[in-house]
């Protein structure tokens, strides 16, 4: 927690703690007496009324600051505590200040404002923000009678909040994922009628939007658990509404699966409520769904069959959609209409067919929703753009009026890892106007794409299918298992810079099958360019593959596990949840990638070769006997070498191909250079952190370890916080049974 809404001392506090007991009527007893005790997330009007400075002059006169106790009529309080909490939830420092005389203020009226709705919305609101804040420092109970107490007295006044108070309640509890409050604010909104007691259509429709509107902050937020944990523990607002208002809970359920990686079984609620009851499904249910199982097929491997049918179903939903609209007499906004047409378009890419794709892109862009256009999804557009290019070289005019359209009309970051080039046409327009010169702009932009799909199709997509080891000397495990602060641990992977990797050929070998960049020598050409790449490499295998001892694997120990004095990290896949795992492409002498499986990444990679070989041979044309020309020629010579080190670490030569290796490649700028850490020694060797925690399901300590028993307590002690989050300590420490010489 490190978002507060009151500043107030010790005295203050527990002035707070005993007025919100004294104005609640559930009969809570403290000090062996009784007492009577009442038992989308921002309000932008808010905002604007913290701003007047008359609501901070006339709080203040009513509450008479510096007059001590003050008597008040009815309507005087209320207006004093309704400029109080719009205060308080715009977290105005104007709210501490006045907070104790508002407090002895209403304590003047004694018996007769219990009863008022003001105060009890007051108490309600309070106890809210106490039981987020305060409850560690009350002192009429202990802390976990506090949090019920508080809870108690906030539900009881939950039916005089407004809308801004449910607002910025549901702010508060979010941030402390306090999910049973929110589940209480929503549930209020529910009318219960009928000897059935179901709620109402109309109240059912409100709770909907509420509970909605919580989703969308958890997903936005990424926070995929959360968002399971609310929808599962909402289920019981969900057994009294209509059987389609429960369709759209079981739907949301899903959603939270599918983010969570649980396939099948989001599958299966998926296919329950849309394939088998497509009747009460609406286009909005079809087209979230369909972005669903597009989500699910994003992480699996495109050979597994359950990506064709998650493809598969996606397609048939978003056609269904489709129909719907085209069909139906209902008034569909275009909005909706063309979202459908986006998905649409990316599915057919996915499947292959980009002719088709590129046509529904074509109908949304070139309509008048702007709407539509802003918030799409850009980098699906310029994939879908540079396919159709590539299939069709002729037509490369128009792809290109494409891009200049993006680039005039929408934020320029919009053309992700393409903007740097279409940056610098413009920046040397005059130069490239001409035949050869769109040629150079155009192949750039080409060169690209090709770099980005090799990285596509090198990519990791299902973690949870592979098993990862890593090799490594005895002083790296510590480096790992002793990340730690005062206040927490964190046990984060050391990512080490890539000219400190065993093979001194690391990330050159794509360099020996292409034609010399010579154009526009750049200062010093034996001096070394400076870069910030950092690789973390594993020897990985398919847990299908059934090789239980393939850890023991003796060349990885000999050249990785410090000649089996180290040891061998074996990981949980949740380590790499964060991350983007790439495997290793083996190239042969002549070029060629020695694996079935990289028939697309050798494609990519001729082309890459060809497309290279094209903008060396049109760069030439560039007159450089004059200065623009000479700066021009030298920004080409540094993109192609931006776009060649983009894909330099996923290529290796044959020889490393027993590795087996998959890596993460994070290239960082001079200005990260704050998180860079120094292993001393002989040479200095740089390293970073990586951005998640790691979860080790075992550690294999190398056959030529000196005694190696000496680090089993420490690692088993770190082991017991890395895995604090579950029941029993996951980790196991083991000894090597290789036969090592």
């Amino acid at each position: 927690m490190n978002e507060y809404f009151l500043y107030i001392n010790n005295e203050l506090l527990h002035k707070l703690e005993f007025f919100i007991y004294d104005h609640d009527q559930s009969g809570l007893m403290y000090n062996e007496a009784e007492l009577v005790i009442n038992f989308t997330i921002g309000n932008k009007n808010d905002l604007t009324e913290s701003k007047n400075r008359k609501n901070i002059y006339k709080l203040r006169s009513l509450l008479s600051y510096h007059k001590g106790k003050v008597s008040l009529q009815p309507s005087e309080i209320e207006t004093a505590i309704e400029i109080f909490l719009m205060f308080l939830r715009t977290k105005n420092i104007e709210a501490s200040m006045c907070l104790e005389n508002l407090l002895d203020t209403i304590w003047t009226i004694e018996e007769e404002g219990e009863t008022w709705p003001c105060v009890k919305r007051l108490n309600g609101i309070l106890a809210s923000v106490f039981l987020i804040y305060f409850s560690s420092k009350a002192i009429l109970q202990k802390e976990d009678e506090t949090q019920f107490s508080m809870k108690e007295i906030f539900r009881q006044g939950i039916k005089y909040y407004t809308k801004e108070d449910k607002n910025f309640l549901n702010r508060i509890f979010l941030m402390d994922k306090r999910f049973d409050c929110i589940i209480s604010l929503v549930q209020a909104s529910m009318v219960i009628e009928g000897k059935e007691e179901r709620c109402t259509p109309e109240s059912e429709n409100i709770m909907w939007k509420d509970f909605s509107l919580i989703l969308d902050r958890l997903k936005g937020l990424k926070q995929y658990r959360d968002m399971f944990i609310f929808v599962n523990e909402s289920e019981h607002i969900f057994n009294i509404v209509s059987k389609e208002m429960k369709g759209r809970w079981e739907r949301a359920k899903a959603a939270s699966l599918f983010y969570l990686g649980e396939y099948e079984e989001a599958s299966k609620i998926l296919d329950r409520y849309m394939f088998e009851s497509e009747d009460s499904v609406n286009v909005c249910d079809l087209y979230n769904s369909a972005i669903n199982y597009a989500w699910a097929a994003e992480y699996k491997e495109k050979e597994d069959t359950k990506w064709d049918l998650y493809i598969s179903k996606a397609y048939s939903l978003i056609i269904h959609a489709e129909n719907i609209i085209l069909q139906s007499n209902k008034n569909y906004t275009e909005y909706l209409y063309f979202q459908v047409l986006l998905e649409k378009s990316f599915l057919l890419s996915e499947m292959g067919k980009y002719d088709e794709a590129y046509r529904c892109f074509e109908t949304v862009f070139t309509g008048t929703n702007k709407k539509v256009k802003k918030y799409s999804n850009f980098n699906t557009h310029l994939w879908i753009l540079m396919k159709y290019m590539c299939l069709h070289p002729d037509k490369y005019n128009k792809v290109l009026k494409w891009f200049d359209y993006f680039y005039e009309n929408f934020s320029h970051r919009k053309l992700g890892r393409y903007e740097v080039i279409v940056d610098f046409f413009y920046s040397f327009k005059t130069i490239l106007n001409n035949d050869f010169g769109i040629k150079i702009y155009r192949d750039l932009l080409e060169l690209l794409f090709h770099a980005l799909e090799i990285l596509h199709e090198t990519k990791i997509r299902d973690i949870s299918q592979f098993v990862f080891l890593y090799y490594t000397k005895a002083e790296h495990l510590r480096i790992l298992l002793e990340d730690e602060s005062v206040e927490d641990s964190f046990y984060r992977l050391p990512i080490f810079h890539a000219r400190h990797m065993n093979d001194p050929q690391e990330g050159k070998i794509l360099q020996t099958f292409l034609p010399a960049n010579d154009i526009s020598p750049i200062g010093n050409q034996n001096a070394y360019r400076e870069n910030y790449v950092f690789l973390k490499s594993f020897f990985s295998y398919k847990k299908e593959d059934g090789r239980k001892q393939v850890k023991e694997f003796l060349p990885m120990w000999v050249q990785y596990g410090d000649d089996a004095k180290g040891c061998c990290v074996i990981l949980n896949h949740r380590t790499f949840k964060k991350n983007k795992l790439r495997r290793i492409v083996y190239l042969s002498d002549q070029g060629k990638c020695s694996e079935d499986r990289d028939e697309m990444v050798q494609q990519y990679l001729e082309e890459f070769v060809k497309v290279y070989e094209r903008i060396l041979n049109n760069s030439i044309k560039i007159d450089s006997s004059d200065v623009q020309g000479r700066e021009c020629l030298a920004r080409i010579r540094l993109l192609l070498e931006d776009i060649v080190s983009n894909i330099s670490y996923v290529f290796k030569h044959e020889s490393y191909k027993h590795e087996k290796e998959v890596r993460i490649i994070l290239n960082k700028t001079s200005s990260d250079l704050n998180e860079v850490k120094v292993i001393s020694g002989n040479v200095p060797k740089l390293y970073i952190y990586n951005d998640s925690q790691t979860y080790i399901d075992e550690v294999v300590l190398g056959a030529k370890m000196d005694n190696p028993e000496n680090y089993v307590p420490f690692i088993y002690k770190q082991g017991k916080k890395m895995w604090k989050d579950e029941k029993e300590n996951h980790m196991k420490v083991t000894q090597s049974k290789i036969q090592y010489k």
